[in-house]
């Protein structure tokens, strides 16, 4: 790893440690460098302000989420299956899960939300072909819906089995589909 991403990283992680215990109005350039260890000249080299910092992260967070999607949900440009998608889902949530229910909470970045689903139709758009229209209308419903879903879940403590929510969010989108 790169110097610069390392230290970029180093910023990330010590935003997290304050942004989990603080709205970020009262998170400042000063605070994050203090507890990255860095000198604000560093943090300046890297972001604009706190809140370049944030969208960022979320970018970064964004891509690597829609990237195991991807790995999951695809093979050679094929669809392979609601389950093995939601599965590859379900398996970016758990690893992001703390930080996207900081996110998606109350004190969280009310348009991080909007981010993912419009992320999510750019994913989809180039699987859908002529029913690109369809696939945004259905991403605009299920996205924000099965965050929802994983963020109640993780606040809930993880009270039921990985494999017993997959089975309810299933359920659900075949419902919807049909």
């Amino acid at each position: 790893m790169s110097k610069n991403m390392q230290t970029k990283k180093n910023f990330y992680k010590a935003f997290w440690e304050l942004y989990k215990v603080n709205d970020i109005s009262r998170i400042s350039v000063v605070n994050v460098t203090k507890h990255a260890g860095y000198n604000r000249s560093t943090f300046y080299e890297y972001f604009i302000d706190i809140y370049d910092l944030l969208d960022q992260l979320e970018q970064v967070m964004i891509d690597e989420f829609c990237e195991i999607l991807n790995e999951r949900g695809f093979t050679d440009g094929k669809f392979n299956g609601m389950e093995i998608y939601v599965q590859g889902f379900v398996e970016a949530y758990q690893k992001y899960g703390d930080d996207l229910t900081v996110l998606l909470g109350k004190d969280g970045d009310p348009a991080f939300s909007g981010k993912i689903v419009d992320k999510m139709k750019d994913f989809w758009s180039k699987w859908a072909g002529n029913e690109a229209m369809n696939v945004e209308i259905i991403i605009e419903f299920a996205c924000p819906a099965l965050l929802s879903i994983m963020s109640t879940w993780h606040d809930l403590g993880k009270s039921i089995p990985i494999e017993q929510l997959m089975n309810v969010i299933l359920k659900m989108i075949r419902a919807v589909i049909i």
